[in-house]
Protein backbone atom coordinates (compact mmCIF):
# COMPACT_ATOMS: atom_id res chain seq x y z
CA UNK A 1 0.00 0.00 0.00
CA UNK A 2 1.29 2.99 -1.05
CA UNK A 3 2.23 5.28 2.18
CA UNK A 4 2.95 9.34 2.48
CA UNK A 5 6.31 8.80 1.71
CA UNK A 6 6.18 7.56 -1.74
CA UNK A 7 3.67 10.15 -2.87
CA UNK A 8 6.05 12.91 -1.25
CA UNK A 9 9.26 10.80 -3.61
CA UNK A 10 7.24 11.40 -6.92
CA UNK A 11 6.05 14.81 -6.31
CA UNK A 12 9.71 15.51 -5.06
CA UNK A 13 8.46 17.16 -2.20
CA UNK A 14 8.60 16.57 1.42
CA UNK A 15 6.28 14.44 3.55
CA UNK A 16 4.91 17.80 5.29
CA UNK A 17 3.92 19.61 2.28
CA UNK A 18 2.06 16.24 1.14
CA UNK A 19 0.33 16.69 4.46
CA UNK A 20 -0.93 19.84 4.22
CA UNK A 21 -2.14 18.96 0.40
CA UNK A 22 -3.84 16.37 1.76
CA UNK A 23 -5.46 17.78 4.90
CA UNK A 24 -5.42 21.49 3.61
CA UNK A 25 -3.92 22.73 6.68
CA UNK A 26 -1.61 24.90 5.17
CA UNK A 27 -0.19 27.31 2.48
CA UNK A 28 1.31 25.58 -0.69
CA UNK A 29 1.73 27.16 -3.82
CA UNK A 30 -0.83 25.92 -7.07
CA UNK A 31 2.18 24.36 -8.95
CA UNK A 32 3.38 22.34 -5.99
CA UNK A 33 -0.29 21.59 -5.07
CA UNK A 34 -0.84 20.09 -8.61
CA UNK A 35 2.36 17.75 -8.58
CA UNK A 36 1.07 16.52 -5.27
CA UNK A 37 -2.49 15.82 -6.73
CA UNK A 38 -1.25 14.25 -9.58
CA UNK A 39 1.28 11.67 -7.57
CA UNK A 40 -1.72 11.04 -5.49
CA UNK A 41 -4.09 10.00 -8.32
CA UNK A 42 -0.70 8.09 -10.11
CA UNK A 43 -0.18 6.17 -6.74
CA UNK A 44 -3.50 5.77 -6.03
CA UNK A 45 -2.54 7.04 -2.37
CA UNK A 46 -5.33 7.11 0.06
CA UNK A 47 -4.55 8.72 3.46
CA UNK A 48 -5.42 6.81 6.59
CA UNK A 49 -8.49 9.60 7.81
CA UNK A 50 -8.71 7.63 11.17
CA UNK A 51 -4.84 7.68 12.32
CA UNK A 52 -5.37 11.70 11.43
CA UNK A 53 -8.77 12.04 13.60
CA UNK A 54 -6.65 10.10 16.43
CA UNK A 55 -4.31 12.68 16.29
CA UNK A 56 -6.32 15.56 16.26
CA UNK A 57 -8.53 13.84 18.82
CA UNK A 58 -11.76 14.31 17.05
CA UNK A 59 -12.73 11.70 14.23
CA UNK A 60 -16.18 11.90 12.38
CA UNK A 61 -17.15 8.46 12.75
CA UNK A 62 -20.15 7.70 15.38
CA UNK A 63 -21.68 3.93 16.62
CA UNK A 64 -25.15 2.52 16.21
CA UNK A 65 -25.60 -0.15 19.33
CA UNK A 66 -28.06 -2.17 18.82
CA UNK A 67 -29.10 -6.14 19.93
CA UNK A 68 -29.16 -7.18 16.66
CA UNK A 69 -28.83 -5.40 13.46
CA UNK A 70 -30.30 -8.38 11.02
CA UNK A 71 -33.96 -8.14 12.21
CA UNK A 72 -36.51 -6.62 9.94
CA UNK A 73 -36.78 -3.51 12.60
CA UNK A 74 -33.30 -2.98 12.86
CA UNK A 75 -31.86 -2.91 9.54
CA UNK A 76 -33.79 -0.25 8.47
CA UNK A 77 -33.20 1.88 11.32
CA UNK A 78 -30.09 1.70 10.69
CA UNK A 79 -29.87 2.21 7.51
CA UNK A 80 -31.95 5.48 7.64
CA UNK A 81 -29.72 6.68 10.33
CA UNK A 82 -26.70 5.72 8.78
CA UNK A 83 -28.00 7.28 5.34
CA UNK A 84 -28.70 10.64 7.70
CA UNK A 85 -24.92 10.61 9.40
CA UNK A 86 -23.21 9.83 5.98
CA UNK A 87 -24.96 12.81 3.79
CA UNK A 88 -23.28 14.84 6.78
CA UNK A 89 -19.71 13.96 6.70
CA UNK A 90 -19.65 10.83 9.45
CA UNK A 91 -19.00 7.21 8.91
CA UNK A 92 -20.77 4.19 11.16
CA UNK A 93 -19.50 1.74 12.88
CA UNK A 94 -22.32 -0.99 13.66
CA UNK A 95 -22.37 -3.47 16.68
CA UNK A 96 -24.41 -5.95 18.00
CA UNK A 97 -25.18 -6.96 22.11
CA UNK A 98 -26.66 -10.02 21.19
CA UNK A 99 -29.18 -9.20 24.31
CA UNK A 100 -26.54 -9.57 26.91
CA UNK A 101 -25.86 -6.54 29.28
CA UNK A 102 -21.61 -7.42 29.02
CA UNK A 103 -21.38 -7.31 25.84
CA UNK A 104 -23.65 -3.78 25.83
CA UNK A 105 -20.34 -2.38 28.09
CA UNK A 106 -17.78 -3.81 26.01
CA UNK A 107 -19.38 -2.86 22.59
CA UNK A 108 -19.52 0.99 24.19
CA UNK A 109 -15.76 0.90 24.91
CA UNK A 110 -14.33 -0.15 22.19
CA UNK A 111 -16.47 2.67 20.16
CA UNK A 112 -15.01 4.74 22.89
CA UNK A 113 -11.98 3.59 21.73
CA UNK A 114 -12.38 4.35 17.96
CA UNK A 115 -12.78 7.94 19.33
CA UNK A 116 -16.38 8.29 17.94
CA UNK A 117 -18.10 11.35 18.00
CA UNK A 118 -21.46 9.81 19.25
CA UNK A 119 -23.59 6.41 20.00
CA UNK A 120 -27.29 5.95 18.95
CA UNK A 121 -27.90 3.37 21.94
CA UNK A 122 -31.10 1.05 21.56
CA UNK A 123 -30.04 -0.95 24.34
CA UNK A 124 -30.60 -3.87 25.83
CA UNK A 125 -34.04 -4.47 27.10
CA UNK A 126 -33.49 -4.10 31.05
CA UNK A 127 -32.75 -0.73 30.65
CA UNK A 128 -31.73 -0.31 34.75
CA UNK A 129 -28.03 0.09 33.82
CA UNK A 130 -28.53 3.01 30.97
CA UNK A 131 -27.74 5.72 34.01
CA UNK A 132 -24.13 4.35 34.24
CA UNK A 133 -23.37 3.55 30.45
CA UNK A 134 -24.85 7.64 30.22
CA UNK A 135 -22.47 8.78 32.70
CA UNK A 136 -19.44 6.61 31.18
CA UNK A 137 -20.36 8.20 28.02
CA UNK A 138 -20.62 12.13 29.31
CA UNK A 139 -17.40 11.72 31.21
CA UNK A 140 -15.99 10.77 27.43
CA UNK A 141 -17.50 13.90 26.05
CA UNK A 142 -19.16 11.48 23.91
CA UNK A 143 -23.38 12.27 22.87
CA UNK A 144 -25.37 9.87 22.81
CA UNK A 145 -29.15 9.27 22.20
CA UNK A 146 -31.63 6.66 23.57
CA UNK A 147 -33.61 4.55 20.72
CA UNK A 148 -36.95 2.96 22.23
CA UNK A 149 -35.37 2.92 25.80
CA UNK A 150 -37.94 2.49 28.25
CA UNK A 151 -39.00 4.59 30.40
CA UNK A 152 -38.29 8.12 28.85
CA UNK A 153 -35.86 9.86 30.91
CA UNK A 154 -36.34 13.73 30.10
CA UNK A 155 -32.37 14.35 30.87
CA UNK A 156 -31.24 12.43 27.68
CA UNK A 157 -31.61 12.36 24.01
CA UNK A 158 -34.30 10.08 23.35
CA UNK A 159 -36.48 8.95 20.00
CA UNK A 160 -38.81 6.67 19.69
CA UNK A 161 -42.07 5.00 17.99
CA UNK A 162 -45.47 6.55 19.41
CA UNK A 163 -46.81 3.35 20.84
CA UNK A 164 -49.71 5.27 22.36
CA UNK A 165 -50.75 6.59 19.24
CA UNK A 166 -50.24 3.38 18.07
CA UNK A 167 -52.46 1.60 20.09
CA UNK A 168 -55.37 4.42 19.89
CA UNK A 169 -55.31 3.56 15.69
CA UNK A 170 -55.93 0.48 15.97
CA UNK A 171 -58.38 0.21 18.74
CA UNK A 172 -60.38 3.10 17.28
CA UNK A 173 -60.53 1.09 13.76
CA UNK A 174 -62.39 -1.92 15.35
CA UNK A 175 -64.71 0.35 17.40
CA UNK A 176 -65.08 2.22 14.29
CA UNK A 177 -66.43 -1.24 12.64
CA UNK A 178 -68.64 -1.69 15.51
CA UNK A 179 -66.95 -4.62 17.36
CA UNK A 180 -67.91 -4.15 21.18
CA UNK A 181 -66.08 -7.31 22.59
CA UNK A 182 -62.30 -7.39 21.61
CA UNK A 183 -59.64 -9.78 22.31
CA UNK A 184 -56.01 -8.44 22.90
CA UNK A 185 -52.80 -10.63 22.66
CA UNK A 186 -49.41 -8.68 24.18
CA UNK A 187 -46.25 -10.29 25.49
CA UNK A 188 -45.34 -9.49 29.36
CA UNK A 189 -42.52 -6.89 29.46
CA UNK A 190 -40.98 -7.61 33.20
CA UNK A 191 -37.86 -5.41 32.28
CA UNK A 192 -39.90 -2.68 31.77
CA UNK A 193 -42.14 -0.29 33.72
CA UNK A 194 -43.56 1.45 30.76
CA UNK A 195 -42.92 -0.32 27.61
CA UNK A 196 -44.23 -0.03 24.11
CA UNK A 197 -46.66 -2.98 24.59
CA UNK A 198 -47.85 -1.84 27.89
CA UNK A 199 -48.75 1.83 25.85
CA UNK A 200 -50.31 0.26 23.32
CA UNK A 201 -52.28 -1.23 25.99
CA UNK A 202 -53.29 1.46 28.14
CA UNK A 203 -53.85 3.37 24.77
CA UNK A 204 -56.91 0.86 24.11
CA UNK A 205 -58.11 0.85 27.64
CA UNK A 206 -58.55 4.57 27.68
CA UNK A 207 -60.45 4.57 24.53
CA UNK A 208 -62.73 1.80 25.47
CA UNK A 209 -62.84 3.25 29.02
CA UNK A 210 -64.00 6.70 26.81
CA UNK A 211 -66.14 5.05 24.21
CA UNK A 212 -70.29 5.79 24.71
CA UNK A 213 -71.30 1.73 24.23
CA UNK A 214 -70.20 -0.61 26.09
CA UNK A 215 -66.95 -2.48 25.32
CA UNK A 216 -65.82 -6.00 26.60
CA UNK A 217 -62.03 -5.94 26.49
CA UNK A 218 -60.13 -9.69 26.77
CA UNK A 219 -56.82 -9.40 27.44
CA UNK A 220 -54.19 -12.41 27.17
CA UNK A 221 -50.37 -12.14 27.97
CA UNK A 222 -47.85 -14.33 27.96
CA UNK A 223 -43.78 -14.50 27.73
CA UNK A 224 -43.28 -16.97 25.67
CA UNK A 225 -40.68 -16.79 23.33
CA UNK A 226 -42.88 -18.38 20.09
CA UNK A 227 -45.57 -15.60 19.71
CA UNK A 228 -46.99 -17.08 16.36
CA UNK A 229 -48.14 -20.12 18.91
CA UNK A 230 -48.78 -17.90 21.93
CA UNK A 231 -51.07 -16.10 19.68
CA UNK A 232 -52.80 -19.38 18.26
CA UNK A 233 -53.18 -20.52 21.62
CA UNK A 234 -54.83 -17.85 22.85
CA UNK A 235 -57.11 -17.18 20.44
CA UNK A 236 -58.59 -20.16 20.73
CA UNK A 237 -59.12 -20.23 24.57
CA UNK A 238 -60.51 -16.80 24.51
CA UNK A 239 -62.59 -18.01 21.36
CA UNK A 240 -63.63 -21.07 23.81
CA UNK A 241 -64.54 -18.95 27.12
CA UNK A 242 -66.01 -15.77 25.36
CA UNK A 243 -67.74 -16.82 21.99
CA UNK A 244 -69.16 -13.33 21.32
CA UNK A 245 -65.72 -12.01 20.67
CA UNK A 246 -65.70 -10.19 16.79
CA UNK A 247 -61.76 -9.43 16.91
CA UNK A 248 -58.55 -9.58 17.86
CA UNK A 249 -55.91 -7.03 18.24
CA UNK A 250 -52.41 -8.71 18.64
CA UNK A 251 -49.69 -5.96 19.77
CA UNK A 252 -47.30 -7.72 17.20
CA UNK A 253 -48.33 -9.07 13.48
CA UNK A 254 -46.63 -12.83 14.98
CA UNK A 255 -49.57 -12.91 17.73
CA UNK A 256 -51.87 -11.35 14.63
CA UNK A 257 -50.76 -14.44 12.77
CA UNK A 258 -51.18 -17.08 15.02
CA UNK A 259 -54.75 -15.76 16.00
CA UNK A 260 -55.58 -16.34 11.98
CA UNK A 261 -54.01 -19.62 12.31
CA UNK A 262 -56.43 -20.62 15.10
CA UNK A 263 -59.33 -18.64 13.31
CA UNK A 264 -58.83 -21.19 9.87
CA UNK A 265 -58.75 -24.09 12.37
CA UNK A 266 -61.66 -23.26 14.05
CA UNK A 267 -63.81 -22.80 10.59
CA UNK A 268 -64.11 -19.02 10.81
CA UNK A 269 -64.04 -16.58 8.39
CA UNK A 270 -61.68 -13.64 8.51
CA UNK A 271 -63.00 -10.68 8.90
CA UNK A 272 -66.76 -12.25 8.19
CA UNK A 273 -66.76 -14.17 11.48
CA UNK A 274 -63.77 -12.55 13.42
CA UNK A 275 -61.26 -9.45 12.53
CA UNK A 276 -57.76 -9.48 13.35
CA UNK A 277 -55.46 -6.89 13.52
CA UNK A 278 -51.19 -6.75 13.86
CA UNK A 279 -48.58 -4.33 14.43
CA UNK A 280 -45.33 -3.68 13.06
CA UNK A 281 -46.61 -4.58 9.48
CA UNK A 282 -43.62 -6.39 9.13
CA UNK A 283 -43.28 -8.50 5.84
CA UNK A 284 -45.74 -11.69 8.05
CA UNK A 285 -48.61 -8.69 7.56
CA UNK A 286 -48.37 -8.64 3.90
CA UNK A 287 -47.43 -12.08 3.27
CA UNK A 288 -50.63 -13.67 5.05
CA UNK A 289 -53.89 -15.09 3.68
CA UNK A 290 -55.87 -13.02 4.20
CA UNK A 291 -53.23 -9.91 4.14
CA UNK A 292 -53.17 -8.74 7.94
CA UNK A 293 -54.39 -5.35 8.43
CA UNK A 294 -51.79 -3.43 10.75
CA UNK A 295 -50.36 -0.86 12.61
CA UNK A 296 -47.44 0.28 10.58
CA UNK A 297 -44.45 2.07 12.01
CA UNK A 298 -42.55 4.58 10.25
CA UNK A 299 -38.70 2.64 11.19
CA UNK A 300 -36.99 4.22 8.57
CA UNK A 301 -38.28 8.06 9.61
CA UNK A 302 -37.30 7.14 13.36
CA UNK A 303 -33.86 6.36 12.03
CA UNK A 304 -33.79 9.83 10.09
CA UNK A 305 -34.65 11.78 13.16
CA UNK A 306 -32.51 9.57 15.57
CA UNK A 307 -29.61 10.27 13.19
CA UNK A 308 -30.11 14.27 13.23
CA UNK A 309 -31.09 14.31 16.92
CA UNK A 310 -27.27 12.79 17.57
CA UNK A 311 -26.11 15.07 14.63
CA UNK A 312 -27.52 18.48 16.73
CA UNK A 313 -26.26 16.89 20.27
CA UNK A 314 -22.58 16.62 18.34
CA UNK A 315 -21.87 19.96 16.79
CA UNK A 316 -23.31 22.12 19.99
CA UNK A 317 -22.36 20.25 22.70
CA UNK A 318 -24.80 22.91 25.09
CA UNK A 319 -28.22 21.98 23.11
CA UNK A 320 -30.55 20.86 25.82
CA UNK A 321 -31.99 17.22 25.82
CA UNK A 322 -35.03 16.48 24.33
CA UNK A 323 -37.11 13.52 23.01
CA UNK A 324 -38.79 12.67 19.90
CA UNK A 325 -41.93 10.96 19.23
CA UNK A 326 -42.63 9.08 15.46
CA UNK A 327 -46.02 8.60 14.57
CA UNK A 328 -47.36 5.62 12.72
CA UNK A 329 -50.35 4.63 10.40
CA UNK A 330 -52.92 1.75 9.84
CA UNK A 331 -52.69 -0.05 6.81
CA UNK A 332 -56.33 -1.51 6.56
CA UNK A 333 -56.14 -5.18 4.69
CA UNK A 334 -58.09 -7.71 4.38
CA UNK A 335 -58.28 -9.39 7.66
CA UNK A 336 -60.81 -6.61 9.72
CA UNK A 337 -64.09 -5.31 8.27
CA UNK A 338 -67.50 -4.84 9.78
CA UNK A 339 -68.45 -6.91 13.14
CA UNK A 340 -70.94 -9.82 12.93
CA UNK A 341 -74.47 -9.25 13.98
CA UNK A 342 -74.93 -12.57 14.90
Amino acid sequence: MTDIRRVAEVAGVSTATVSRVVNNTGPVNAKTREKVQQAILELDYRPNKLASSLRQKETRIVGILQTDHSTHFSSIFADAAEDTLFNHGFTTIMSNTYGERAMEKEQIEFLLDMRVGGILLRPFKDTSHIPSLIHRLEKANVACVLVESYPVDPLQFHANLNNVQGGHIAIQHLLELGHRSIGMLLPFEPWHTEGPHDLRLAAVQRAVAKFPEPVELHIRRDNAKDQVAFGFEATRSLLKTSPGITAIFGTTDLLAAGALHAAQEMNLSVPSDLSIIGYDDSYVASSMHPRLTTVSQHIDALGEATGKLLLSAIEDPTTPPRSISISNILKVRDSSGPARTS
